[in-house]
């Protein structure tokens, strides 16, 4: 049998059919009134293996989570922002070019963007291409060749480089221009399942209250429930937040493919831990509290943290993963996660599948659909706890 064929046999395996009209196109009118379906496994999430009985649901309100954790418990949230890098361009022709632009690498100069682009077909080096509405820069395109879009980023199909109009000249000169002119003339992108463009409303909805590291091109959805109301609940109860900055790319949405399956690896995004994350992490490790990660992306950087061959201890500092989180995969680094529902045949779904177990996994997601709750970035919400 050909590999893609045993590809698209494993990727069955996860599948579901799901009502349209339980994916949430917009938010509700508070963060935190979304519904919640807690998860009890019955075992400690770091066994490694799912749980061997019966999985326990109950019916929660998210308003609910405080009363839900312990004091002493750490919450690890990603403080990443949805940069608004959607450009609308046009060519000479007035022909329309949608640029989606892709996270920045620290070696990548600030005035290149590798960017996905649609209706780029009949683009040719060197084409200029203007923002629809009045500004002073423009871009020039550039095709990637495949070792460069490999290297940098395999959701890349094109580079953009931006001067002053008329000029040769940068148009940023240090990572602030560059965000500030983003802020005034970019969109933000919505998930593409969404079908419409970002409005005021999702200027803020589609942020966590604590996002404040400008660079992913989607939200960590998990944390769009928490609101002020919940931060002060929980700190009077004694539960612990700490940060963590994982920036996530276009990878989030494009679908797997058969290379991911055999090598067992993602696409790459950017991670960083802080000192007192690191610290507050190892401390839980030492006194045996609970570490409960905020969204998948969290958990990602989380267990690619994790430093199992010295010692069980979570290393600080930036660096870079991959990590394709499915069954087998042993889950090390945390004792509880809060996730949103997510899409069929998705990596995020599997690595739910590597906490459950793949079956537990659909029987959880089955009780969410006969239930009416909401899918996907601005749907409900999951906690699984022991």
């Amino acid at each position: 049998m050909q590999r893609n064929q045993l590809f698209e046999n494993w990727l069955q395996r996860w599948d579901f059919p799901l009502p349209p009209e339980l994916i949430a196109s917009r938010p509700l009118s508070k963060r935190d009134s979304s519904r919640l379906l807690v998860v009890r496994t019955g075992q400690s999430l770091r066994l490694g293996a799912p749980p061997t009985g019966r999985i326990q649901l109950v019916e929660h309100l998210f308003s609910d989570l405080p009363g839900l954790l312990q004091p002493g418990d750490l919450l690890v949230r990603n403080n990443t922002k949805v940069l608004p890098q959607k450009l609308l361009l046009q060519r000479a022709s007035g022909a329309r070019i949608e640029a989606l632009g892709l996270p920045w690498q620290p070696s990548q100069p600030e005035h290149h963007m590798l960017a996905l682009l649609k209706g780029r077909r009949k683009l040719k080096a060197g084409e200029i291409l203007q923002l629809e509405s009045p500004t002073t820069v423009e871009f020039e395109f550039q095709p990637l060749d495949p070792g460069t879009a490999t290297v940098m980023h395999n959701e890349a199909n094109g580079l953009l480089v931006a001067y002053q109009i008329g000029q040769r000249t940068a148009a940023w000169r240090n990572a602030a221009e560059r965000l500030a002119w983003f802020e005034r003339h970019g969109q933000l992108p919505l998930p593409p399942y969404m079908h419409r463009d970002a409005d005021q409303q999702d200027q803020a909805r589609y942020q966590t209250i604590f996002a404040s590291r400008p660079g992913s091109i989607a939200a960590p959805t998990a944390g769009l429930h928490f609101s002020q109301s919940i931060l002060r609940q929980l700190h009077l109860r004694g539960i612990l937040a700490a940060d963590l900055e994982l920036r996530i790319g276009y990878g989030t949405f494009a679908p797997l493919q058969p290379d991911h399956w055999q090598h067992n690896r993602l696409h790459a995004e950017d991670c960083h831990i802080p000192t007192r994350t690191a610290w507050l992490l190892n401390r839980q490790q030492a006194t045996n509290g609970r570490t409960i990660a905020i969204g998948t992306t969290s958990l990602r950087c989380l267990e690619s943290a994790w430093l199992a061959e010295t010692g069980h201890l979570f290393r600080q500092g930036p660096f870079q993963t991959s990590l394709f989180l499915r069954p087998p995969a042993r889950i090390q680094s945390i004792d509880g996660l809060i996730t949103n529902f997510h899409l069929p045949r998705s990596s995020l779904l599997m690595l739910i599948g590597a906490i459950l177990g793949r079956e537990n996994t659909l029987t959880a997601y089955q009780y969410a659909i006969q239930h009416r709750f909401r899918f996907f970035s601005y749907g409900d919400a999951m906690l699984i706890l022991p």
